[in-house]
């Protein structure tokens, strides 16, 4: 025979047991906290990819580019692809105009590049410098920015899943 309460006390251990298991495990969840994106280097990633297509030549769509020298950095042209990567994060756009109707040219004059000429490439969802040069090149359109022997600087930018690529000629 039992004695009293023995029944009582194996079921109140094991409820205590199981709710200790519970706020263990409420304390494993993972923080589903998104962080806001931040600013990302590609300086030397980007311009290594790039200036290795120039250097190579390709063919952009059916257009074949001969070899062009490498551009060089030019902070100002970083600096304005930020700004539009950025403002095309925070407005949830993407184009070469913004909504407010700002330019490449705006965005470079806005931080002190007054461009003869000047390119732009974007993108949009790539996790590394190497694919969104890639994407670029196998764009017609944004392969030529890029093979460009015009474009002498070049500064681009990441922030968030947004690229931005400018080249230009002062």
């Amino acid at each position: 025979m039992k004695a009293p309460g023995t029944t009582i006390g194996f079921y109140y251990r094991q409820a205590m047991l199981l709710g200790g298991l519970l706020i263990s495990l409420a304390g494993c969840k993972k923080d589903t906290t998104v962080a806001p994106p931040q600013l990302v280097d590609i300086k030397a990633d980007l311009l290594s990819n790039l200036n290795a297509l120039r250097a190579k030549g390709c063919y952009c769509g059916t257009d074949s580019m001969k070899p062009v020298k490498p551009v060089i950095w030019n902070d100002e042209l970083q600096k304005a692809a930020a700004d539009h990567a950025k403002d095309m994060y925070d407005k949830n756009y993407f184009a070469h105009v913004s909504p407010q109707g700002v330019t490449p040219g705006d965005w470079a004059k806005q931080e002190g590049y007054n461009a003869v000429s000047l390119g732009e490439d974007i993108a949009q969802n790539y996790d590394a410098t190497a694919a969104t040069v890639m994407a670029w090149k196998d764009s017609p359109e944004h392969c030529t920015v890029m093979m460009d022997s015009t474009y002498h600087e070049a500064g681009a930018a990441r922030y968030g899943n947004y690229w931005v690529l400018l080249m230009g000629k002062r």
